[in-house]
């Protein structure tokens, strides 16, 4: 295992608590928060899908963000035909249109009046996609047979609960 990865059991929990603080952070009222770790899930995902179409992804930053791992996911899909038929085009361009606007309130923070209605409706959106892009990953596992070790740690069921 490489030095910066964890393994799929602690990814698994990682993403079963991050799942839970999104619901925490946007009930709560803090969509930048619930926005912030939706793209990190997103990252994921689509980091998944990648190695699904066994494309490679460079090393560099700039080569795996969500924008780049999109494309080259819309260039890819129709080689896989399991996939294709679980990922449409219209989620993918929803993904598209997600992270521009994710990225046009995160850049320009601080430089317009904050409307916190607007980002309460990305927040949304961005989780609504994520919980779709998941469903299709574990759909596009279970029926082309990757297989993954599933353990369970009755020490870390602690760990899964939210704090408020």
């Amino acid at each position: 295992m490489e030095e910066n990865k964890i393994s799929n059991i602690d990814k698994y929990y990682n993403y079963q608590i991050l799942m839970k603080r999104i619901d925490v952070y946007y009930n709560s009222g803090a969509y930048l928060e619930s926005i912030m770790i939706t793209y990190a899930l997103l990252e994921d995902r689509t980091t998944s899908i990648c190695r699904y179409l066994n494309i490679e992804l460079k090393k560099e930053y700039r080569e795996r963000t969500l924008d780049k791992k999109i494309n080259k996911i819309s260039n890819e899909l129709s080689k896989d035909k399991i996939l294709s038929k679980l990922l449409r085009k219209e989620l993918i361009e929803k993904v598209k249109l997600w992270a521009y606007d994710r990225n046009n309130i995160v850049h320009a923070l601080n430089e317009e009046i904050l409307d916190f209605s607007k980002y309460k409706n990305i927040a949304k959106n961005g989780y609504d996609i994520l919980k779709k892009l998941n469903s299709i990953c574990k759909i596009y596992k279970d029926k082309s047979g990757i297989k993954t070790e599933r353990v369970t740690y009755k020490d870390r069921q602690s760990s899964i609960q939210c704090e408020t």
